[in-house]
């Protein structure tokens, strides 16, 4: 499994294959996982029913996003909820998140993409160089329909933060140096009920 970290506490990567995975993220200080992971994909050892089991096992809150790629745009709703989350999970200092998707080149770094402007309020071309280095070159047009539905919500006032403000809680800045039908989204929560021994 590789696991890209754009920033100290934000992390992208493809879907966790084994329980060792999911071990090895407790290990790096994974706090949150924001996953795209409908009910078709099929990951190896795994499948989202695992996935939860796994992430409770080491003490792991998942925000599961049940929708594949399905080249439609995401609806507000689908982006307001994960941006929200990620920003209330990365709002208590020393939790670190992680995007997923099956591969983690496409849904998953524009999700990364809509994080790191959202929650860090980082620049557009700053954000923009972190995740394009991943982005899968021959899913290009996945990539557009995914990033014009992000902007548009940016655009629409999503952003917590005028640009180049700080991190969650006023910390330092820490930028880094299938398918479904349009209205078919279903999110999971899975929190675990005790992080003992995790800071």
């Amino acid at each position: 499994m590789r696991v890209h970290w754009l920033t100290p506490r934000v992390a992208l990567s493809g879907c966790v294959r084994y329980r060792e995975d999911m071990a090895a993220l407790a290990e790096m200080g994974v706090t949150h996982l924001l996953a795209f992971f409908s009910d078709d994909d099929r990951c190896w050892e795994t499948n989202p029913k695992v996935e939860l089991a796994w992430a409770a096992e080491f003490g792991v809150e998942v925000y599961r996003i049940n929708r594949a790629d399905d080249a439609v745009p995401w609806p507000q709703e689908l982006m307001r909820g994960a941006l929200e989350y990620a920003r209330t999970a990365l709002a208590t200092p020393g939790t670190r998140l992680l995007v997923h998707c099956m591969a983690g080149l496409c849904r998953s770094p524009v999700m990364a993409y809509g994080v790191l402007r959202h929650v860090f309020a980082m620049e557009r071309e700053e954000a923009r160089r972190l995740i394009e280095p991943l982005l899968a070159p021959d899913r290009t047009t996945l990539h557009e329909v995914y990033q014009a539905s992000m902007e548009a919500h940016l655009l629409d006032g999503a952003e917590g933060r005028p640009a180049g403000a700080s991190g969650p809680e006023g910390e330092e800045d820490v930028r880094g140096q299938g398918c479904a039908t349009p209205s078919s989204i279903e999110v999971t929560i899975s929190s675990p009920e005790s992080r003992a021994g995790r800071s």
